[in-house]
């Protein structure tokens, strides 16, 4: 049933982006950061335990309604129990095309437009910086894809594998609250105990994905590159992020799985044309198709071997 609920969401996901009514997880996350403002009030609650507490409100009824179909018999049960799965994992699951994202850059690229593009980025991913050269620019986008890759589809099937739609609904709405808990994390450390909290539950639960999707990519694009951009990024400056520790990772051994980390990471920064602004784009697209066909595959062999019900 897991496997099949997968399939459906995937099938149908482009049909409840584009007509759902609600936006559910963008009203949802921004109720509960409105709900965290009373929670770091109570000292006790200003950490993990309010971040615990927070999650719970939320994925209570998720939790009741998958305990109740889980102990439920008979065919009819399973068949709610399918449409409740699919229903929720199709919400949960972002573009996996990423077709939006790519048409705006595209088009200001092809403007001729680099402040625009540059504005475009900053908007989607929450980076605050100056404008950058083509190169750089490029770059930043190429990882804001291979991140997003993770987490709106990769991460959130993982879940939805090991925990149900409870694991993919909790996951969405950490990623969700991600932008706005970056901007409150720079205020003083004694303020931002809840915040911090809820970005490494976050940071934990991509742990293990994070270094599923860098095999995937080894495996579905250039290994040794892969494999030295890994290593590239773990020589970096250390961070005590969790979550950007991770995310480095994912962007090194992603870039070098395109055979393009070290194009990116060269000393000469020449300018960078439309043509391989294109192309990079096409070989990162190209290779998400194939990494997801490669996570589908790995979750039907757990299938067949019974790992999943």
């Amino acid at each position: 049933m897991t496997l099949i609920a997968i399939l459906l969401a995937l099938a149908t996901e482009r049909y409840w982006r584009r007509h759902a009514p609600l936006r559910i997880f963008r009203h949802l996350a921004a109720r509960l950061l409105l709900w965290r403002k009373g929670l770091i009030r109570v000292p006790w609650l200003n950490g993990v335990s309010g971040a615990l507490l927070l999650l719970v409100i939320p994925l209570l009824p998720i939790a009741a309604v998958q305990g109740l179909l889980g102990h439920a018999s008979g065919l009819h049960w399973e068949i709610i129990g399918l449409i409740f799965s699919t229903v929720i994992l199709a919400l949960c699951i972002g573009d996996r095309w990423y077709s939006e994202f790519i048409k705006h850059y595209l088009q200001a690229w092809r403007h001729g437009d680099v402040e625009g593009a540059n504005h475009y980025l900053q908007q989607v991913t929450g980076f605050d910086g100056s404008i950058l050269n083509a190169r750089q620019l490029n770059r930043r986008f190429l990882e804001m894809v291979l991140e997003r890759m993770l987490e709106r589809v990769l991460a959130v099937l993982f879940w939805f594998v090991v925990l149900g739609p409870l694991g993919a609904v909790g996951y969405r709405l950490l990623c969700q609250m991600k932008g706005p808990l970056q901007q409150v994390s720079r205020r003083p450390q004694r303020e931002i105990g809840l915040e911090a909290a809820l970005l490494h539950l976050k940071a934990i639960m991509e742990w293990l994905p994070v270094r599923l999707a860098m095999l995937v990519c080894a495996l579905t694009g250039s290994y040794a590159d892969a494999r030295q951009g890994w290593r590239r990024a773990q020589g970096l400056e250390w961070v005590a992020n969790l979550g950007e520790r991770s995310m480095r990772l994912l962007r090194g051994a992603g870039l070098g799985a395109l055979q393009l980390e070290g194009f990116y990471a060269a000393a000469d920064q020449g300018e960078l044309s439309l043509q391989q602004m294109e192309e990079h784009v096409e070989a990162l697209r190209d290779m998400i198709k194939r990494v997801l066909i490669a996570w589908m595959a790995g979750l039907s062999l757990l299938t067949l071997t019974g790992w999943l019900e």
